[in-house]
């Protein structure tokens, strides 16, 4: 059983905010949150963030602000900035360190890691916007194949890139295009993948098309990319671009009445040198793989 309490306050001045949060759980373990958010300057922003959730601390339902899912065995600092130099032009950045003391997965000893983010946007217009984003991520993991009961620690440095156009060509026709790549180097050996996908919607009143074509290549499951899709009503899809090949999806709204909806979404994966798709019994011969999706909502 376990219990759990915990205070916190929020104090705004001016342009400055100061909030924190502290509780205890089971066993006198101990979680707290510091941060503060300033706009220093008209064109300038800047918010701090310090953390520690010992390694007992427990919360079911907490959601906190971390390098990793549960909410114990680590502490860092947060430190982020938003500046507008010119007109049409924002560079936003944050550097993250943060510390494990006891082991984690895959990771048999006490770590340090750290993480930053450089976003440039700039919209020289309202009808198109460039987005470009270098992300790198340092984290140790134990070697794996060893040949020795004693796992030895090495650490991993993924880089992120990514590169997005945004154009609108009418009140009701807009374009996507992302161009992402990343790398990953380990014990020596660095490993690759890259993703370009083409996004088109299509907005009329009563009718909505979005699709995109997508081709992807990674070298391991590690240079794997995440993209959110278009989904029916109430779901939510984040495809993975894993392997070498194509990923395609359509999806289409019609309204005929007010009252009522149809969806209709196909994609397909198809994958490039690949006998089948997936292991045991969720096994598909062949390098395809469709799904089809079909919703209907009726207004009363």
């Amino acid at each position: 059983i376990n219990h759990i309490g915990g205070t916190y306050y929020n104090l705004s001045r001016g342009k400055l905010n100061i909030f924190g949060e502290a509780a205890m759980s089971k066993g006198n373990r101990i979680g707290f949150v510091q941060g503060l958010i300033a706009n220093i300057l008209p064109d300038f922003e800047t918010t701090l963030h310090i953390r520690y959730y010992s390694p007992g601390f427990y919360t079911k339902y907490g959601k906190t602000f971390s390098e990793y899912s549960n909410s114990n065995n680590e502490k860092g600092i947060y430190w982020g900035i938003k500046i507008r130099p010119i007109p049409h032009l924002e560079l936003r950045a944050y550097f993250d360190i943060f510390r494990s003391e006891w082991p984690r997965y895959n990771l048999t000893t006490p770590s340090t890691g750290n993480e930053y983010l450089i976003l440039l946007k700039f919209d020289p217009k309202p009808s198109l916007a460039f987005n470009l984003t270098y992300k790198v991520e340092s984290k140790s993991r134990n070697k794996s194949g060893m040949q020795t009961p004693l796992y030895e620690t090495l650490e991993g440095i993924k880089r992120n890139g990514q590169l997005k156009i945004s154009f609108q060509a009418g009140k009701s026709l807009s374009f996507q295009t992302r161009v992402l790549g990343n790398s990953y180097g380990f014990n020596e050996i660095t490993t690759f993948g890259y993703s370009i996908s083409q996004d088109v919607l299509l907005v009329k009143s009563n009718f909505q098309i979005k699709t995109r074509l997508a081709y992807f290549n990674s070298d391991e499951y590690v240079n794997r990319h995440y993209l959110y899709e278009h989904d029916v009503l109430y779901s939510y899809n984040m495809a993975t671009y894993n392997g070498h090949g194509y990923r395609a999806y359509v999806l289409i709204k019609y309204s005929p009445i007010r009252s009522l909806d149809f969806w209709l979404k196909t994609s397909l994966f198809c994958y490039l040198k690949t006998e089948n798709i997936g292991s045991g019994i969720n096994m598909i011969p062949g390098n395809k793989k469709a799904e089809i999706k079909c919703q209907v909502r009726i207004k009363f």
